[in-house]
């Protein structure tokens, strides 16, 4: 039985690695591609100005991308708040191009794409476009075909642009952070003295819809315990899995809502630039980005992560 186990526990280690990895890229391609829709006097600037204005920017594509892990989207109002609590002055120019980056509706796509390997499902186009539906985005080809091949180039190791690098690097901090909160979790869940019993009942798709709807923004304290369940639900039928309401029951009984994921994107932005991450900032940010938050949690958090 054990061995069961530690073979499950090890390939869902891997693949929570992976979707970080993977998330990271497509944020970092939808910046690329934002950069160059720009106009003529926007890309000059930045081709000139390089780093420098590169380095400027950062702050304003770090709060989208904290916006993004929190199942978000990068509104101006809420963007310029965030930046004011962090102690910067918007600049009207670099906030548009932020809020142009509408990264929530593709991100979702790399939680999804793993759902169907985790739960031996065929990882076709058709049925990615089925879970990314359940999660409750709707699906579009050309989102999907594209982060399927973004998951090709980091299979293949295809060498990609310095820009893209650069953006890769600077995206892996926040990544590498919400992965390890995942393995975390996925420690604890494997401690459970019954798990195998579970896992032989067919409970793995049930215990990958968890993670995928968790790594999409969907957040149990604010949707309710109910909603989140019928979520997985949803989820494991879309690839032909009935309900199985044991199944969900045992999810119940590990209290995924109480955790501090929510915690993590604010604190790797506030680490990325180069401040402190205080109780009182972070909770400040969750505050702004409408997400309730527990200050003794928030604090668990920053010693975890910092």
């Amino acid at each position: 039985m054990q061995e069961i186990n530690t073979d499950w526990k090890n390939e869902i280690s891997e693949v929570i690695v992976n979707i970080a990895r993977l998330m990271v890229r497509i944020i970092g391609k939808t910046i690329d591609e934002e950069t160059r829709k720009e106009s003529l006097l926007m890309r000059f600037a930045i081709k000139i100005e390089g780093r420098r204005l590169q380095k400027e920017m950062s702050p304003y594509i770090g709060a989208a991308v904290m916006l993004a892990f929190e199942g978000k989207e990068p509104e101006e109002g809420k963007l310029a708040n965030i930046l004011h609590e962090a102690g910067i002055t918007p600049d009207h120019r670099m906030l548009s191009f932020a809020s142009s980056l509408k990264f929530k509706a593709s991100v979702v796509y790399a939680p999804a794409l793993y759902f169907l390997r985790v739960s031996r499902k065929s990882d076709s186009l058709e049925n990615l476009m089925k879970a990314v539906k359940a999660i409750g985005v709707e699906p579009d080809e050309h989102i999907a075909r594209g982060v399927m091949a973004l998951d090709a180039e980091l299979t293949n190791g295809t060498k990609v642009s310095a820009m893209q690098q650069d953006l890769d690097a600077s995206l892996k901090p926040a990544s590498d952070m919400m992965a390890k909160f995942m393995l975390m979790e996925l420690n604890r869940t494997f401690e459970k003295g019954d798990i195998n019993n579970y896992i032989n009942k067919g409970f793995i798709p049930y215990l990958a819809a968890v993670g995928t709807l968790v790594y999409a923004g969907r957040d149990i304290n604010i949707e309710g315990e109910e909603s989140f369940l019928a979520g997985i639900a949803n989820l494991v039928s879309s690839i032909g899995i009935a309900r199985n309401d044991e199944m969900l029951s045992y999810i119940k009984s590990f209290n995924y809502g109480n955790t501090a994921l929510s915690y993590v994107p604010p604190i790797a932005y506030i680490k990325s630039l180069g401040k402190e991450p205080t109780i009182q900032i972070i909770t400040k940010l969750l505050e702004i980005i409408g997400i309730p938050y527990d200050e003794s949690l928030a604090g668990y958090a920053i010693a975890q992560f910092v």
